[in-house]
């Protein structure tokens, strides 16, 4: 005995956002469906394009960094003008060092330039996303 279902009783489905845009998308034919699932990725970061491994310097100086100051010190704010010094200062003793055929370590960490480059970049990208740079300088006259 089966029962009926009274479809008047059951909810409507609304076309969705994700609907409309597939139904722009090109058809696949029958081979390419059977194939490879479908993903929708348009308008997404593609992260595989990402060498991880270059960033591993720029994290063993935040990794400095937490031991010297303190874990996402630098997210409490920094100056802009600070933040770009300091990426031109690794960038000239970097290109210094080149030039001379030394490695390219910063003297005070004993990590690359590089690394303290990408920290920089990163600080400025985090600070100008958030709005949230700081209006003032360090004390050059304090401890560093």
């Amino acid at each position: 005995m089966s029962k009926s279902v009274n479809e008047n009783l059951l909810p409507k489905k609304q076309p969705n956002k994700l609907l409309k845009e597939q139904e722009s998308l090109p058809k696949q034919s029958e081979s390419q469906k059977q194939s490879q699932a479908l993903r929708y990725n348009r308008g997404k970061l593609r992260w595989g394009l990402v060498d991880f491994k270059s960033l591993e310097p720029m994290v063993e100086v935040l990794e400095f960094g937490a031991k010297k100051y303190s874990p996402d010190n630098w997210k409490n704010g920094l100056n802009q003008e600070e933040i770009l010094e300091s990426m031109i200062r690794h960038l000239t003793e970097l290109l210094d060092q080149v030039k001379k055929g030394e490695p390219g370590l910063d003297s005070d960490s004993g990590l690359t330039h590089m690394g303290h480059i990408q920290c920089n970049a990163m600080f400025y990208n985090y600070h100008e996303r958030n709005g949230s740079f700081s209006k003032e300088r360090n004390n050059p006259f304090t401890k560093s």
